[in-house]
Order: C-alpha cells, then structure tokens, then sequence
C-alpha cells in the first residue's frame, strides 16, 4: 500500500461500531489464553506462536487479507491534557515487535485507536467483585487521532475479513476480554486467540471459554446458597423441586445485565460457584438480595433516567 492511500485510510471518516446489549458468547474451539510475558522479562511466543499458526492454518483460502492480523487491546484514550501513551500501548507495543520477529509472514497492526470510552475502575478490588464484574458495561470505541497503523477493519468500504489478536496485561475474570471479543464479533471482526502478559496465576495457558461442566457447578453451589431462604424443615425438597426456577431466575436477571448462564467466562463462572458456595466465615447476601443486585440501576442508568424525565416535563 502507497503512502498516500495509507494516509487517505487513516483520515479518511471510519466505519460506525456497535456496542452490544448482550455479550455474544465465545465460538467453540476458542484457543485458551497464553501467557507471553512482556512486564519485567521480554516477550516469549513460544507456546503463542504455535496456537496462532495453527488459527491462520484454519482460515485459509478465506477471501480475507490472512496475512494481516490486528492486535486489539483493552485501553483507554490517551487524555488531552496527559497524552502519554498508555501503559498497556507501550506492552502491545512490545508484543507487536515480538510478533513481528517471530512470525514475519504476518503484518502484525496494533489497533491503538480501538479503546475503552468508558470508565469502569475496572482496577479497584471492589470492582472485582462478582455482582460488580457482572454489571460492567463496557463501551468500546475508535478514535482515529489515537491510531497509527493503517486498519482496514476501519475502512467502511472494505468488506473483507479482518483478524484479530486480543491483548491485555493481566487476566482476572477474563470479563474484559469476552466483552471486547464480543464487540470485534459483532462489527464484523474474528478474533483469532488471546494473550495475557500477566494472569494471575504463573500457568502458561489458561482457559477463557467455560466448558460443559461450569453450568451443573452453578446449579450445585446455588442449592447451597438458595438453602438459607428455604423453609425449615423441608429445605433439601424445596431445593430439588424448585433449582430449575432458581437457574432459570438467575439467567433472566444475566441476560438483565447483558450477559448469559452461556456466555460468562470460565473465571466468572468459578466466581459465581465460589461465591454461592455456603462458607460459615464469609458473611453474604442472600439469593434474593443478589439477584436484587443485578437489577439495580446504576448511576448512569439513573441520571439517563432523569434527563429522560425531565425532557419530557419541558415538552
């Protein structure tokens, strides 16, 4: 591509993106997640340059450019008034770089204009909770003055397929991540594997998709949570005859939240069984006031709610 219609791609206006109510959920031969280092000790592909080959293996002979492949990473614009780069830029950059050493048949772009617009603090322990991390609403977006590389994923007119890498510096529940993959899905994207700098355990790969057996989990743990408002005397009945309405109430509160018994991570999943599993040192809620929980407006659904209101008092 010439320099001037590189630089046509990059001013010229980008195509519109969706943000999606619900999270789409992850296809089903999704690669687990590998640890590439990058923080303190330099990048190592050697098991992520293997899943990768491997994914481009499957696209072959696709109608779409195979040969570039978009790093996306969950960041936030760089502010106006402190225009640094963003730490994780600076980490993507080094996995571009290493990418690009490594497996060169590839042109490796990094999307440093697909961020974050919104704020969560998804950093603070608080809002590592579960009824927090289930509430997160992340809004994604482009900002064309933050972006370097070309990305025909951008070009309106381009109709081709467009390939992605997810990137982020450590993995909690791995909410981010699903939330973002869902995004590039819905706007026409397919992202091909993950990879975390730093998750929090010291494994080489770990999974990101939840398997079979994290629903069942689910339905156990939440017996045991259920049990406290069960009535005396009759509890292990009443659990037996009414787990189904409570598995089916706890999925229509999900899909309240965006999200679904089938399209939550596998980390959140392990959340959720530790959370509703009964602990006699652990104070909590109870079912109904969880479920509660996820159904409470947040501020921002608040104060939209009250300009809605007052619009309607001045008309």
């Amino acid at each position: 591509m010439g320099l001037l219609a590189q630089l046509f791609q990059t001013h010229a206006a980008p195509r519109p993106l969706v943000n999606v109510d619900m999270r789409l959920p992850l296809r089903d031969d999704f690669p687990d997640v590998v640890r590439v280092k990058g923080y303190t000790q330099p990048v190592d592909l050697s098991v992520f340059k293997d899943v990768v080959l491997a994914q481009l293996d499957k696209i072959r002979g696709t109608d779409g450019p195979d040969h570039i492949v978009t790093i996306a990473y969950p960041h936030k614009s760089p502010s106006r008034i402190f225009p640094a780069p963003h730490p994780l830029t600076l980490l993507a950059r080094r996995f571009q770089a290493a990418l690009r050493h490594d497996i060169p048949q590839v042109d490796w772009r990094l999307a440093t204009g697909l961020c974050e617009l919104r704020h969560l603090n998804r950093s603070s322990s608080k809002a590592q909770g579960l009824v927090p991390t289930l509430r997160a609403k992340h809004h994604f977006g482009f900002v064309a003055a933050d972006q370097i590389d070309p990305l025909p994923f951008m070009d309106r007119n381009n109709n081709a397929p467009s390939y992605f890498i997810v990137f982020d510096d450590a993995y909690e529940q791995g909410t981010t991540a699903a939330n973002m993959i869902s995004f590039l899905h819905h706007n026409g994207g397919h992202v091909l594997a993950a990879a975390s700098a730093y998750p929090p355990q010291q494994q080489k790969s770990f999974q990101l998709r939840a398997d079979k057996n994290a629903i069942p989990a689910i339905a156990k743990a939440l017996a045991g949570f259920a049990w406290v408002g069960a009535p005396a005397g009759t509890r292990q009945q009443y659990i037996n005859d009414h787990i189904d309405d409570y598995m089916q109430e706890l999925e229509t509160a999900l899909q309240h939240v965006g999200l679904s018994l089938y399209t939550l991570t596998a980390a959140e999943c392990a959340h959720m069984v530790q959370y509703f599993t009964p602990h006699p040192y652990m104070d909590k809620m109870n079912y109904n006031s969880f479920i509660a929980a996820l159904y409470k407006k947040t501020p921002r659904q608040k104060l939209a709610q009250c300009s809605q209101s007052l619009k309607k008092i001045l008309s």
